[in-house]
């Protein structure tokens, strides 16, 4: 693994609650489906005990995310997040080059992952309803979340803390809007984002099984997609920022 310390320290620097690594002394804090990944005695073996955690939930859920943690994931490890147990993915991602004069592309990534939640309780029951079954799924039986470090970014919001796109925008302090068309922001329910303020949103005004993206204050995209095509977008963007 070429991956450094201050490389992975670098990436917690977003994240509001503190992360560490659990010790050997600690294995009580470990859930159980995750002992394999904190009893690895090398990288490789926790990314493997890691990923087959997923099943075949990767393929359905996010495919061709899917496809390159299969092949840039180089170590995970359980950590305690707030108090909570999760888990940590560190992923190299290298574009390589067909120049041999012009260096490969390196992007350095962390998702946090914490435990499958089997009885899901959402914010907004009523607009969780639109949620495609490969996201309640994958939230049931591999992960409750799965984010980077900001826990709202590039993957799949807790549940329980999914907000309306109406609840952010009045986060931000930003005036209620109104769109020409379609769901409103009080009918939009935020899954995830990326940090230029994308959000991918469900909403069950939507076509069965699909969402739609909102790029900061603009109106929705014009046309809904796939929720699965979407979100495997969205999330692959996070190997092409810093």
């Amino acid at each position: 693994m070429n991956v450094t310390n201050t490389e992975i320290l670098d990436q917690f620097a977003g994240g509001e609650r503190p992360v560490s690594r659990v010790t050997a002394d600690r294995r009580a804090f470990v859930p159980p489906e995750w002992v394999p990944v904190f009893d690895a005695t090398t990288p490789a073996e926790a990314a493997q005990a890691a990923l087959a955690l997923w099943r075949d939930h990767g393929q359905r859920l996010m495919p061709e995310f899917w496809a390159e943690v299969v092949d840039s994931l180089v170590d995970a490890w359980v950590a305690d997040r707030g108090g909570e147990p999760v888990l940590v993915y560190v992923v190299e991602n290298i574009y390589a080059s067909d120049d041999p004069e012009v260096p490969d592309d390196r992007v350095v990534a962390i998702w946090i992952g914490s435990p499958a939640t089997p009885q899901l309780s959402p914010r907004h029951q009523a607009l969780w309803a639109a949620a495609p079954p490969e996201l309640a799924s994958f939230c049931r039986e591999v992960h409750g979340s799965f984010a980077v470090p900001d826990e709202q970014s590039f993957g799949v919001r807790a549940v329980a803390a999914m907000p309306t796109l109406a609840e952010v925008f009045e986060e931000l302090d930003v005036d209620p809007l109104e769109y020409e068309s379609g769901p409103q922001p009080d009918r939009l329910l935020v899954v995830t984002q990326t940090y230029s303020g994308a959000r991918l949103c469900l909403s069950p005004e939507l076509p069965t099984g699909h969402a739609v993206i909102v790029r900061g204050y603009d109106e929705p995209d014009p046309s809904s997609k796939d929720f699965t095509t979407l979100l495997d977008e969205l999330v692959l963007i996070r190997f092409e920022v810093e």
